[in-house]
């Protein structure tokens, strides 16, 4: 008698640097072991009855660095920070392609199109010389140290110029996040939360 269980559990696989949901599949406890030894995603096909490991075919290979299980410990997640081009069968990024994102990131995406509009704000600011944004970064960071009552307004604003300063030079906050995850990831415990 095999040592795995044949319960299968659904399995949802999340970009950690983006928040974004990239895929659901199932996996059984053989799946769920096969992908903490390895460090690659694998599941079970209900269709094809068998163990699969993502990418045997499409070579679209998922790192995985961390499961997180539910509190009944009958569902599970698959932390990756590296997925391929195209996560989706149908050759897309991801399986949940609406417009899904975490807050900061639509955030980002908002402001960056609100530089069409003529008459905004940020329209203004990013046609602006790139020291107005910095001047305007540095004032909006004194008023966080000075502010007694509303310093999380100020903190909101001082990380909307932050996210200017981003896209006025070509980058965005997941290249922050992603320097942040950079120097996490060297901590010996910060991974320790994932472990499945």
């Amino acid at each position: 008698m095999s040592e795995y269980d044949s319960k299968l559990y659904p399995v949802v696989v999340q970009n950690f640097l983006t928040g974004e949901i990239l895929m659901l599949a199932y996996a059984n406890t053989q799946a769920l072991d096969l992908t903490r030894k390895t460090g690659f995603a694998h599941f079970y096909s209900r269709k094809r009855k068998k163990l699969w490991k993502k990418g045997e075919t499409s070579k679209n290979f998922i790192p995985v660095f961390g499961i997180i299980k539910n509190c009944d410990n009958d569902a599970f997640i698959y932390m990756t920070f590296s997925p391929p081009e195209k996560v989706c069968h149908l050759k897309k990024k991801k399986c949940f392609f609406e417009k899904e994102s975490p807050f900061l990131i639509y955030l980002e995406r908002y402001i960056k199109n609100r530089k069409k509009s003529e008459n905004s704000y940020t329209a203004k600011a990013l046609k602006e010389d790139e020291n107005y944004i910095l001047r305007k970064i540095g004032e909006e960071a004194l008023e966080v140290v000075l502010a007694k009552k509303e310093w999380l307004e100020e903190c909101a604003d001082l990380l909307f110029h932050i996210i200017l300063l981003c896209l006025k030079r070509k980058k965005g906050l997941k290249d922050v996040i992603e320097v942040l995850f950079e120097r996490h990831l060297k901590k010996s415990d910060f991974l320790e939360i994932f472990k499945g």
